[in-house]
């Protein structure tokens, strides 16, 4: 039995499939399956039952995980003790949305790197849904996603801070002039916005479904600096978050124009796997992000 049988089967755990289970841990699949076979092999039972294409633990490999994952937990705490220093050394994995890295997550990054500079960090950014599923799966430690409208059983999600979207268009544009818009004034606007299915996306197609107005045009972008752009070239008006506006504003030659009555809101909540015990520097980073996040509502 070695360390790297034990991480294995712990991905297997909770990936519930080898498949999924090797892309976590940069494996293959038959990798993981003969590291699970000498696991058992050494434990002398079987540690999984099937339940169609997943693997779901039996009682003998429920009783194993619960010592597993304190020995795992153990060895990444050994891991992040730096002798000598107060200062946490080890690994901060983020998956963060495009609005998080653009609003939020950069001044706390620099105030972190200052105070812990022996912390390596890793960070995506991608969409919320496969940013909950890298918490889920340990590739991420935290993550910053769009808080959306039922929370998963086994995360813990704290309300960052709440934002309203705003739209922003070409400094020549028609609507430039105006402090403030209908969303009946957008209706016969191609819309600069979120990608369909994102949560954001979803939220923008309820507020205007919800005001009994339709949506014409769209152009989809992934990128609030994208989406910026096509603004400013006049392709038409974007839809972002009003932080994201502020920032964008001072590179572009554009106009920011305000919603009557904010009927476009979204919360950004930080996200924590449920019984994880976390290494020293994800704890201080968790607790600097919602500091930042009461400042930034403030």
């Amino acid at each position: 039995m070695e360390l790297v049988d034990l991480k294995v089967f712990a991905a297997v755990v909770e990936n519930q499939t080898t498949t999924k289970a090797a892309r976590t841990i940069g494996m293959t699949q038959p990798g993981v399956s003969k590291h699970l076979a000498r696991l058992e092999r050494d434990l002398g039972g079987q540690l999984f039952q099937r339940r169609g294409k997943y693997l779901a633990l039996n009682d003998y490999g429920k009783f194993y995980y619960e010592k597993v994952r304190k020995l795992l937990s153990d060895v990444r705490e050994l891991s992040n003790i730096n002798y000598g220093s107060a200062s946490p050394v080890g690994e901060l994995k983020l998956g963060l949305t495009d609005a998080a890295t653009l609003i939020i997550t950069p001044p706390s990054l620099i105030e972190f790197r200052k105070l812990y500079p022996g912390v390596h960090i890793t960070l995506d950014v991608d969409s919320s849904t496969q940013i909950e599923e890298g918490v889920l799966s340990g590739a991420y430690d935290l993550g910053i996603v769009t808080a959306g409208s039922k929370r998963h059983s086994r995360l813990e999600e704290e309300a960052l801070y709440t934002d309203s979207l705003d739209a922003l268009v070409a400094a020549g544009h028609h609507l430039a002039r105006r402090k403030f818009v209908q969303l009946e004034d957008l209706a016969d606007q191609p819309l600069i916005i979120s990608p369909r299915r994102r949560r954001t996306r979803v939220l923008i197609e309820r507020a205007f479904k919800e005001h009994k107005v339709k949506i014409g045009d769209t152009i989809d972008v992934y990128n609030h600096s994208a989406a910026a752009r096509l603004a400013e070239a006049g392709l038409g008006v974007a839809i972002l978050p009003r932080q994201s506006i502020k920032e964008q504003l001072l590179f572009r030659k554009c106009a920011s124009v305000r919603i009557a009555g904010d009927p476009l809101r979204r919360t950004l909540s930080i996200i924590t796997k449920k019984g994880v015990d976390f290494s020293e520097a994800v704890k201080r980073f968790h607790a600097m992000m919602i500091e930042r996040g009461k400042s930034v509502s403030a």
